[in-house]
Formats: structure tokens, sequence, C-alpha cells
């Protein structure tokens, strides 16, 4: 009886923090495309390549934003992206 409990409070920890890492990369993909969808609205206004700019610089600052205050972790895959770009 005690073993089954145990299992199930582990196994829904589990759960738990599957559910957190999901939620943290669902927080990056919607701030990046909040941003994006902002920027190519001002775009619009400013023409496309303004847009474009604007969007890319909405959606970084968003997640930069969200690092800051620790709310997300970037996913190893987009640093190495990163690094990938910049060097």
């Amino acid at each position: 009886m005690i073993e089954h409990t145990l299992k199930e409070n582990l196994s829904s920890a589990e759960r738990r923090r599957e559910t957190r890492r999901k939620n943290k990369q669902w927080q990056y993909i919607l701030g990046y495309n909040e941003g994006v969808a902002v920027g190519l609205k001002e775009g619009e206004r400013n023409g496309y390549e303004d847009g474009v700019k604007a969007a890319e610089e909405r959606a970084e600052k968003r997640i930069l934003g969200m690092i800051a205050k620790g709310t997300y972790r970037l996913p190893s895959k987009v640093l190495k992206m990163q690094i990938a770009l910049q060097g």
C-alpha cells in the first residue's frame, strides 16, 4: 500500500516536471511569435523590411526580458544556433 502511494507521488512529480519543461518551451515560442506579430503590424505602416527588423528586435527584447526575470531559460538548441550564427 505505501509503496503504491510512493510510486504515484513519484510519477506525478515527474509529470509536473515534464509539464513545466514544456511550458517553458512554449513561453519561448509564444514570446517570439508575439514579438514577430507586433513587428509585422508595425511593418505594414513602415514597409516590409522594417517590419521584419522590428519583429526580430521585439522578439529578442521580450525573450531577454523573460530571461532577466528568470521566467525562462533558453533551450540548448537555441543557444547553439545563436553561437553558430554569431561565430
